[in-house]
């Protein structure tokens, strides 16, 4: 692996020790408001925590990945780049539903997406395309970002405007 990649690694592990990652997701989010007072808040996707959080992974898998060798183009390394952004889509198609079913649908999808980035990582580190430090981290970040969409699933949920059958 190049340059490029221990650069990733500074900028993964420059976000602080993974306490102090794992403790980021204590904003609204991770507590879970309510529709009306999260809509007031954020007015669009890109303003929303767990997505900000979710891109920086998309570009730091894009820089790794750069360096997986040329045969794994169309295979590995198009799986874990589509999964990662598939992770922020979701999120941002979620937050422009109007009803919470399907808000609560893409959110569901994005977390799936987590887990399919999650065994992409685990596969790389297995076969040597990724050291296990750079490895642990992307882990780390996506068990945060599952948390804090676990913290959106609930808080739309549980707001008096979700509709349970």
């Amino acid at each position: 692996m190049g340059d490029d990649v221990k650069g990733v690694g500074d900028e993964v592990r420059g976000m602080g020790t993974r306490d102090e990652v794992r403790g980021m997701g204590t904003g609204d989010e991770a507590r879970g408001v309510g529709r009306e007072e999260r809509e007031r808040r954020y007015e669009d996707f890109y303003d929303l925590e767990v997505w900000k959080r979710a891109k920086e992974i998309v570009g730091m898998v894009y820089k790794l990945t750069k360096d997986f060798p040329r045969q794994e183009a169309y295979s590995l390394t198009d799986q874990v780049r589509r999964s990662t952004s598939s992770i922020c889509a979701n999120i941002a198609e979620g937050f422009s539903r109007y009803h919470s079913k399907e808000k609560i649908k893409f959110y569901y999808n994005a977390r799936g997406s987590i887990s399919e980035s999650m065994n992409h990582v685990l596969i790389a580190q297995t076969i040597g395309y990724l050291p296990a430090d750079i490895s642990n981290e992307l882990l780390d970040r996506l068990r945060l970002i599952r948390k804090m969409l676990n913290a959106m699933i609930n808080s739309v949920a549980n707001s008096p405007y979700y509709k349970k059958k």
